[in-house]
């Protein structure tokens, strides 16, 4: 018996389900497919559902029982979907498989939770006697479903944000400050990774920090509370008459909140990064307090290990770091990590050598629309980052810290070298300077060659240098292969030939018949050694494979196989990825890394076009431009164009950089093929300018080291410090080749004015 007050529940929660599942038909797959038909068609009766319990409550019990085996039928095809993806990835990327495997159990959690508590429900309470056992799959359902609403509620629990109403008069007020100084000597870095000790704060009160360097070249931080008038003249005196030079620094505090109340939720994410400062100290009484910007240039966003054995893996704050950064002790034996740390929200204010004070967010001014012009100089900057990175013997600097001012050119990778060997050569001038950066890296590959003992015509880039490894490995010497060929089609260094060859032979052996290649070479035995799939080489394969037909087509007698041998090759290759590789149910949903296949693709269309590789290109940009995160999310406006974890952290320029290279690449195949993608090119107009944003420049650098000039650099994020030469190559790649398959760079504007200009 199903009663009244069950019908209304039900036909609620349907009416929600029913609009989740038709609203999943359209905005999960990238595509509409049979996934989005079986998902509209449960949906459909879910909404059926609905209706039944408010107009027709005698049919309601019938068509309450379909719903609830059609959910439990959605919920097995789903089951189906995930575990045959699952054991093709693991088949084919082993370990790495395993680990995405894992995330899509997790993204099939969500339909589960559902879904299953109200199927089995409907068909409890609708079989004869059913009514017995409602209450408690009723209890079940609300307990699954109310979980989230308890959750949220503790989020909002002891907030005690206490400033906002007056923080524009303020930051206004602090921008008229004059800028007279005491000397007119340089500022110097505003680095300081000491703590402000700062008065009681109370609601009452306005608290501000500021940053400058004293007259004795010592960057210092200040803190005052009190009303607000006085609090600005007291900001006023100090910098008029203690500081050294233009620059400053001030942080409006609007708020703080305990994070022992926040922390059991999500511990590292509880600080927001780059947006949060962290105070200690009792309520009422003095705090020691650090900023958001220094949080970031001590690296406290990424001090959160969740898995020590992967020291790789870092995201969020961890209390420990935060207690010694504040130089306070550790809880009490029971207490919680974060007890007696509070976040505090602030408003910033920075003053640069030109005298001009600027808001700043996560380390830059407010966020405006790239100009084409803008996009052109950035990528220039990333090109005389990348000129100044290089040291004599042709390896890039690998890592720089801004603000410490240390350098690594100890974890020397050669894949990283070659890629921005590849940018070099693609999109450098043809000035002398890039070309004698690019002659000396390509001379430092040739350094690194080895050859196979029993098959001295297969050479490998391989580093440390002078080892011989077991194995070596196709993915650094497939781009090295990619980087060589382009720097020879661009400045002509043709004594790389011999190296060519070699590579080329490499690249060969390690095609197997079945057209996929295998990332390993077995020294001793002489031939390919078959493992999983390694991310990323396998395009870079294809791309140096397409670049040796061209080389053999246009000069026959450097390479040591016909153009015909390189061309057979990378058809089998171009095949096997294009028809066979990524098909199986989880297509219709996500990729992986696949931004080389989409440059090889692009690299081919002069010279050896493939429809399904092409269609393999496209469908993965369709899919990548989803992860763009778009204007109106609600996400952060410094965000917008980036990709990472929406508003949870700081989003990453690697990948928004990789997108804007691949979509880049798939947009010039596109137009070949005379295919309109508006979607892509607003995803890959909205990365270049979040690049742009986030590039490291004179303004953002007011508490840069002097020893080193990083401007043109690129961090991690906007929360993180370090920039590494691969950042910085990803990124030149993308604002370059984007603002020409955009028409953004000179020669793309002249173009369109010229054509604008034509009679219709």
């Amino acid at each position: 018996m199903v009663t009244t007050w069950t019908r209304v529940t039900a036909g609620g929660l349907a009416l929600v389900q029913g609009g989740l599942l038709t609203w999943g038909a359209f905005s999960l797959p990238w595509s509409f497919d049979a996934f989005s038909a079986v998902l509209l068609v449960t949906g459909a009766v879910h909404l059926a559902s609905a209706g039944a319990a408010a107009a027709l409550p005698g049919a309601f019990p019938r068509v309450w029982r379909v719903q609830g085996w059609l959910s439990l039928a959605l919920l097995g095809y789903l089951g189906w979907v995930v575990a045959s993806s699952v054991s093709y990835m693991v088949g084919v990327y082993g370990d790495l498989g395993a680990g995405l495997g894992a995330a899509m159990l997790a993204a099939y959690a969500p339909f589960a939770l559902v879904l299953l508590p109200t199927a089995v429900w409907a068909l409890v309470v609708t079989r004869a006697g059913g009514h017995r056992a409602e209450a408690a799959v009723l209890g079940l359902a609300l307990l699954i479903f109310g979980g989230d609403v308890v959750r949220w509620r503790l989020i909002g629990a002891g907030e005690t944000w206490v400033r906002d109403a007056q923080a524009d008069a303020v930051l206004d007020q602090i921008s008229s400050l004059g800028a007279a100084t005491a000397t007119t000597a340089p500022s110097g870095s505003l680095m300081s990774a000491e703590a402000a000790s700062c008065p009681p704060f109370g609601e009452d009160r306005t608290r501000v920090l500021a940053t400058y360097v004293d007259l004795s070249g010592r960057a210092r931080t200040l803190c005052w509370s009190g009303a607000a008038e006085e609090v600005v003249a007291a900001v006023g005196r100090e910098l008029s008459t203690r500081a050294r030079g233009l620059r400053a620094r001030v942080d409006l505090v609007l708020g703080e909140q305990a994070l022992d109340r926040l922390a059991p939720l999500a511990p590292p994410f509880v600080v927001r990064p780059g947006l949060d400062g962290v105070c200690a100290g009792s309520d009422g009484g003095t705090a020691t307090c650090v900023m958001p910007w220094q949080l970031v240039a001590l690296d406290q966003f990424n001090a959160f290990r969740p898995l020590p054995f992967i020291p790789d893996l870092r995201l969020g704050v961890d209390p420990a770091s935060l207690r010694q950064r504040l130089g306070v002790p550790e809880p009490e034996e029971g207490k919680p990590p974060f007890v007696g740390l509070r976040r505090v929200r602030v408003a910033s204010l920075v003053r640069g050598d030109d005298g001009v004070w600027r808001r700043f967010v996560r380390g830059r001014p407010p966020r405006e629309a790239a100009e084409p012009s803008d996009v052109e100089s950035a990528a220039r900057a990333a090109s005389g980052f990348v000129h100044r990175a290089q040291i004599p013997d042709g390896r890039f600097t690998y890592r720089t810290d801004p603000y410490r001012g240390t350098v690594d050119h100890g974890s020397f990778s050669v894949a990283r070298q070659a890629g921005t060997t590849l940018a070099l050569c693609e999109l450098g001038d043809r000035g002398s300077q890039t070309q004698m950066v690019s002659n000396r890296s390509v001379l430092l590959m040739e350094r690194l060659i080895l050859r196979a003992p029993g098959r001295p015509e297969v050479g490998a880039v391989s580093w440390p240098r002078g080892r011989m490894p077991s194995h070596f490995a196709l993915g650094p010497s497939a781009l090295s292969l990619v980087a060589i060929l382009t720097c020879r089609e661009r400045f002509g260094f043709t004594r790389l030939d011999p190296t060519i060859a070699a590579l080329g032979e490499l690249m060969l052996a390690s095609l197997l018949p079945t057209g996929r290649f295998t990332p390993y070479f077995d020294v001793q035995k002489g031939a390919a050694h078959d493992a999983p799939f390694s991310l990323y080489a396998d395009g870079q394969a294809v791309y140096a494979l397409v670049m040796l037909e061209r080389l053999a087509r246009a000069h026959p007698e450097v390479l040591p196989k016909s153009a015909e041998v390189y061309g057979e090759a990378a058809e089998r290759a171009m095949t096997f990825y294009g028809e066979e590789y990524w098909h199986h149910p989880a297509r219709r949903f996500f990729f992986i890394e696949e931004n080389w296949h989409c440059l090889a693709a692009r690299a081919a269309l002069e010279t050896r076009r493939h429809d399904a590789y092409e269609r393999f290109c496209l469908d993965y940009i369709k899919f990548k431009t989803r992860t763009v995160l778009a204007a109106g999310g609600g996400y952060s406006p410094d965000a917008v164009g980036g990709n990472g974890f929406a508003n949870v952290t700081a989003p990453y320029n690697t990948p928004t950089a990789g997108y804007g290279e691949a979509s880049s690449a798939a947009l010039a195949v596109a137009k070949v093929r005379g295919v309109s993608m508006p979607a892509v090119e607003a995803g890959l107009r909205s990365t270049l300018d979040f690049l742009v944003h986030t590039q490291w420049d004179k303004v953002a650098c007011f508490a840069c080291t002097d020893r080193l000039d990083v401007t043109g650099g690129f961090s991690e994020s906007l929360a993180s410090p370090v920039v590494r030469i691969d950042y910085v190559q990803h990124a030149w790649a993308a604002l370059g080749h984007g603002s020409r398959v955009l028409g953004l760079d000179a020669e793309g504007a002249a173009r369109a004015s010229t054509e604008s200009g034509r009679p219709g």
